[in-house]
């Protein structure tokens, strides 16, 4: 549904893939699509992170690394803490805390949503 949004509204969207392969097809298949394999070192109006900070060692200083990216806006989604998703290669559960501690002030909105079956994704949105 964003990717038909964001077509739909002629918007450009860079994106960073660690996957060569997953990068070029998704390419290939969007027009308005970028997909890199190098992480942007430039400012975007807005980043959309999707699970991906459950999985890093280190996600409040990848945090920082958002705020340094996104000119206006960074939306986020993870697991919520009681979805029946319990991956091994899940390193952290946040919970609602976790955000107002990396994004002191900058949360506007928090929701639990039910995605694919019985996994709830918490969806946050920071302002800058």
């Amino acid at each position: 549904e964003l990717i038909s949004y964001l077509e739909k509204n002629e918007k450009i969207v860079l994106g960073y893939e660690r996957s060569p392969l997953i990068s070029e097809r998704a390419t290939k298949e969007h027009s308005n699509i970028s997909v890199t394999t190098r992480l942007p070192m430039h400012n975007s109006d807005a980043v959309l992170c999707c699970e991906v900070l459950e999985h890093m060692e280190r996600p409040f200083e990848t945090a920082i690394i958002l705020e340094a990216l996104a000119k206006n806006r960074i939306i986020l989604t993870v697991p919520a803490e009681d979805s029946a998703d319990k991956s091994p290669y899940h390193i952290w559960l946040f919970e609602e805390k976790d955000f107002e501690d990396m994004f002191t002030g900058k949360v506007v909105s928090m929701e639990v949503l039910l995605t694919g079956g019985n996994y709830l994704t918490r969806i946050v949105v920071i302002d800058k």
